[in-house]
């Protein structure tokens, strides 16, 4: 299926210039434009394709249906009183069923791709993975952006087809060349980690990051951001990794808004605001950000009564002879602290030792940094993946999507366990459960 040449050491350039990658309406239509656009969360995107949907447009109707079903669209959908989404996405397809099935036969791409991802998450017909998949590949083979970035997603974990992470990364850049954001950021991820078809090559991952971050993509941005506040794989700048930041954190998204709290507080490219810090923490708090809700508990508590004034604002914990006194959010908070040199001298072995301590009383975010550790070993830890099969189960028990992925990988890979593809599978789709499923996570080395 893919003209594209695999890229296999990580320091060859796509024949194509990347900045060249860019959506043309005019080739793949208005509707599907728009539905690119709304796959960044694009407000204005999904009211123009609602309203083509509303004049009876098909094309419209069909992604309006299929956007439906992303739990992660809930306040898009809410501003626009949609309604119960699966219920109305059913409504929707079953209307425009005579012409999805007409279409489908005459190869129209939108028409396979929406029937594929309809197959998927059991809009109309029963829930059929593998046969969803089939209406994917004719889309993907007829250059339609989304499907080949889902049948990519596919592949890359294993989902309901053979894992080949070769096909993966061609399908990614195959999308990514015609301006697709999602595929881009999928790109980027994987030059990000190297763990995948190609060597780690960050300089390359922040390329990609960028041309879905100018698109609008809110974790793209947060990664570039992240990336020039580092300075991996670009020259360091806190100005535009404030820049990024911002874009991100106005689009809600949680570890923007922590990071942007990070720097108010000290002073990190911004001169120090503590008002605006403790707006961005509380943004992130409301998120179920752990770390955030832990700052500020410590924050409001070290307000000295008579002058106002905070008492050793955010302060890390030095003497571990007090570990006991600390509960297990606390614990992730310091360990992450120390891990990143946020607001202290960078200590990993220090920040392991809280990250199991806090992971050993039931704390899933330290569950899931502890299988990480282990199974790539990082932190100046040789690799032990069996120890993090056992963490990354630990947090999966408790639903921790990261861990579910991470557990299905090793399944998948035969990472700490033996090979078991049902297994694989069986986890990727727990992790999958309400989120889309075209891409992987932003990811920062």
């Amino acid at each position: 299926m893919s003209s594209f040449q695999n890229k296999t050491d990580g320091n060859e350039e796509a024949d194509s210039d990347p900045n060249s990658f860019v959506l043309d309406p005019a080739k793949i239509g208005r509707e599907c434009f728009l539905y690119y656009k709304c796959r960044v969360d694009d407000t204005e995107s999904f009211k123009e394709l609602l309203q083509l949907s509303s004049q009876g447009n098909e094309t419209a109707k069909g992604f309006i249906a299929v956007l439906m079903r992303r739990t992660d669209l809930s306040q898009i959908l809410s501003t626009f009183s949609i309604g119960d989404p699966m219920e109305s996405a059913t409504i929707m397809i079953e209307d425009i069923l005579p012409w999805l099935e007409a279409e489908e036969q005459q190869a129209n791409p939108n028409a396979q791709y929406i029937i594929g991802v309809c197959h998927q998450y059991g809009i109309h017909w029963e829930q059929d993975g593998p046969k969803g998949l089939k209406y994917l590949t004719k889309a993907a083979g007829m250059e339609h952006a989304s499907a080949q970035c889902r049948l990519g997603f596919a592949y890359n974990s294993g989902t309901d087809v053979e894992q080949d992470r070769d096909m993966a990364f061609d399908l990614y850049m195959e999308a990514a060349m015609q301006g697709y954001a999602i595929a881009q950021s999928n790109v980027a991820v994987e030059y990000s980690t190297g763990t995948g078809a190609v060597a780690q090559n960050l300089a390359i991952a922040a390329t990609y990051y960028k041309l879905a971050a100018d698109q609008g993509d809110k974790e793209s941005q947060y990664c570039l951001g992240y990336a020039y506040a580092t300075g991996k794989g670009v020259v360091e700048s806190m100005e535009d990794a404030i820049k990024y930041y911002r874009m991100s954190a106005d689009k809600g998204f949680v570890y923007a808004q922590y990071s942007l709290g990070f720097c108010f507080f000290q002073g990190k490219g911004v001169p120090v605001d503590t008002a605006m810090a403790i707006q961005y923490y509380r943004l992130a708090a409301e998120q179920g950000h752990a770390v955030s809700q832990q700052f500020l508990t410590q924050f409001y508590a070290g307000i000295n009564d008579e002058t106002g004034v905070k008492e050793g604002l955010g302060a890390v914990q030095q003497d571990s002879s007090r570990d006991d006194e600390l509960d297990p959010s606390e614990m992730f908070t310091q360990a992450e602290a120390y891990y990143e040199g946020r607001g202290c001298v960078e200590n990993k072995p220090r920040a392991v030792e809280l990250y199991k301590q806090a992971a050993e009383a039931g704390h899933a975010e330290a569950q899931l940094k502890m299988g990480t550790i282990y199974a790539r070993g990082l932190a100046g830890l040789e690799a032990q993946p069996e120890i993090g099969v056992q963490f990354y189960a630990l947090a999966a028990d408790q639903g921790n999507k990261a861990a579910l992925y991470e557990l299905g990988n090793c399944f998948s890979r035969g990472i700490g366990v033996e090979v078991d593809k049902a297994e694989a599978v069986k986890y990727h789709r727990l992790a999958a459960e309400g989120h889309d499923a075209e891409g992987s996570s932003c990811t920062v080395s």
